[in-house]
């Protein structure tokens, strides 16, 4: 008997738990898709306290680039080093690398995910390509154990890299070095252990189980582990806000439809909206759908995204007594007109009115970085028309079916010219639709029939003087993080600011309170006070617990100030922000 099999036959004998072990990577899913981006790390709480090197770990860190920091770190290591390995913190690498989980390559299914039971913890990189590639893909995962117990697998269709990669473990915190071949070696010890594989050079497939025999060593063996019974893990959402409702006082100020879901009317139809000036528009049919834009025009927009684009060459576009020259292009279907970094995927007519003015051509949920099922947006300049078009972009979770096909052009006498070949309005979370003006600022005015055919002129005036109390998230409330709330364009003179929040959404009308237009949101479980002393904005900070269990809960909030001035009641309210906890 070989010296290796020995070996593990011993430390099988004397670990009973390697038995209830078990591989995600064949489930379908594999656990919960962590939806990394490219150089990015998430942190999770474990279920158990995870010993190594002679303590324990209560959290790990899971970088898209192919490997674990034992506790919480933000750092995503892109390049394969040694030197890096021993000096940083303590990790536990399958194949770092430098991945892209974000790729358009990346098929549908794949990505980075995490599962986790009582016992063991899985980390799968399924389908995951190498920056740069589209045909080179990472199939493999680490399982860690509440004994200790780290699985390192590989898929037989786990690609080989064509750069540098190292595998392995590290006590970190400048661990002597200590390379392995670990194709062959039986044993690691003082927690550090690992192999650094030139480029198109990785001989390890299967199951590589490293087995403590003390705090700091562990046995190698090669074994098969089987799959886990499917399941669709912890719920481990992204955390994520939404805005709804508008304060006040009421301005006036936009045009849109409201589209429900799976509902969109306009198919085939193309709308000009003629500039009649004092931010009057009057919509006539259109030429239709220009498609004289060339791959030259693309784009490159992720998901949830936005790049700024020129208007210069027909001289700038004239909208809300300003000349535009540049412009943002928002992936989920329309333009600020205005800056503002905010992408939203969930339409709400709320944020639409209130924030910053926006044209919006079919504002849904769209995914242009969608790995299969093709869709391009486009952007051409000319100087007699500036026109943004979207071509075959799927809707989120729709990836390859449910294709959109719609583009908005702009005049330098300030027309704008909508056109919708096909749109299919049914994305599988947010699965609603907005089309329409916004010239910001404003309240809720009611969804028009666009497809009536009416040719009624309408005013985006918003009110400048009487600006709409405003309430927005700064950050998102992730676990382990500071949830920053920011309530915008107090009235001045305001003497005091409240953040109000609760579970319970509400929409209680304050006007027979004497808050004409206000609306009291949150249910106001909790309230944060501010002494303004002239300050227009103020900012509260929720911060919230490290611990799955709250993951997946959403609260409400909402802004307010106070000065006798206002109104009989002396209050003026915010819109309201959702908030929902997740990583």
């Amino acid at each position: 008997m070989q010296l290796k099999t020995l070996a593990a036959a011993t430390a099988l004998a004397a670990t009973p738990i390697l038995a209830q072990d078990c591989l995600e990577i064949t489930n379908t899913p594999p656990g919960t898709d962590l939806a990394l981006g490219d150089d990015q790390t998430v942190s999770v709480p474990l279920p158990f306290p995870f010993p190594f090197n002679g303590t324990t770990f209560d959290a790990i860190s899971i970088c898209s680039n192919g490997y674990v920091w034992l506790g919480i770190e933000t750092s995503a290591d892109l390049s394969a080093s040694e030197s890096e390995f021993l000096s940083l913190s303590p990790r536990i690498a399958v194949c770092w690398d430098d991945l892209n989980p974000f790729s358009t390559a990346v098929p549908a299914g794949g990505g980075v995910f995490y599962n986790q039971s009582a016992t063991q913890v899985n980390i799968v990189w399924k389908d995951v390509p190498y920056f740069g590639s589209t045909t080179d893909f990472v199939n493999c995962e680490i399982v860690m154990t509440a004994a200790g117990l780290i699985h390192l697998h590989w898929e037989a269709n786990h690609t080989i890299a064509t750069g540098d990669s190292l595998v392995g473990i590290t006590a970190g915190n400048a661990a002597p070095a200590s390379p392995l071949d670990l194709s062959t070696a039986t044993t690691i010890v003082g927690a550090t252990g690992y192999e650094e594989f030139p480029a198109s050079t990785h001989d390890l497939t299967g199951t590589y189980s490293l087995v403590p025999t003390s705090a700091t060593d562990y046995t190698i063996v090669q074994q098969t582990l089987p799959a886990c019974a499917p399941t669709t893990g912890p719920n481990l959402t992204e955390a994520s806000t939404s805005v709804f409702g508008g304060g006040c006082p009421s301005p006036t100020g936009s045009w849109f439809e409201f589209f429900t879901g799976s509902t969109l009317d306009l198919n085939g139809t193309t709308i000009r909206f003629i500039n009649a000036g004092a931010n009057l528009y009057a919509p006539t049919p259109g030429a239709g759908f220009d498609s004289s834009y060339t791959p030259a025009d693309a784009v490159t927009l992720a998901d949830d995204g936005q790049v700024p684009v020129s208007l210069a060459a027909m001289g700038g576009f004239p909208f809300l007594g300003n000349t535009l020259t540049t412009i943002d292009m928002v992936s989920n279907g329309w333009f600020w007109m205005a800056p503002n970094t905010s992408n939203d995927f969930s339409p709400s007519i709320g944020e639409f009115v209130s924030l910053e003015p926006r044209i919006a051509p079919c504002w849904m949920d769209l995914n242009p970085s969608a790995a299969t099922g093709g869709g391009t947006v486009y952007w051409t300049e000319t100087a007699n028309f500036a026109m943004g078009t979207w071509e075959d972009v799927p809707t989120f979770g729709n990836t390859g079916t449910a294709m959109n096909t719609f583009q908005c052009k702009f005049y330098p006498n300030g027309d704008v010219e909508m056109s919708w070949v096909t749109v299919d309005n049914n994305a599988t979370i947010a699965d609603e639709a907005i089309v329409g003006f916004a010239g910001g600022f404003s309240n809720p005015t009611g969804s028009v029939d666009i497809s009536s055919g009416s040719t009624a002129i309408f005013d985006i005036t918003p009110d400048l003087v009487n600006v709409p109390l405003s309430h927005v998230a700064d950050t998102l409330p992730q676990i382990g993080q500071t949830y920053d709330l920011t309530t915008n364009d107090a009235p001045a003179g305001s003497l005091f600011g409240a953040t109000f929040v609760g579970f319970t959404q509400q929409n209680i009308d304050l006007t027979a309170f004497g808050a004409p237009g206000c609306f009291q949101y949150a249910d106001n479980l909790a309230v944060f006070f501010n002494v303004l002393n002239g300050a227009q904005t103020f900012t509260n900070s929720i911060p919230v617990p490290f611990s799955l269990s709250f993951v997946g809960i959403s609260f409400v909030s909402q802004g307010a100030v106070y000065e006798p001035s206002l109104n009989v009641l002396g209050v003026n309210s915010s819109n309201g922000v959702i908030g929902t906890i997740g990583l």
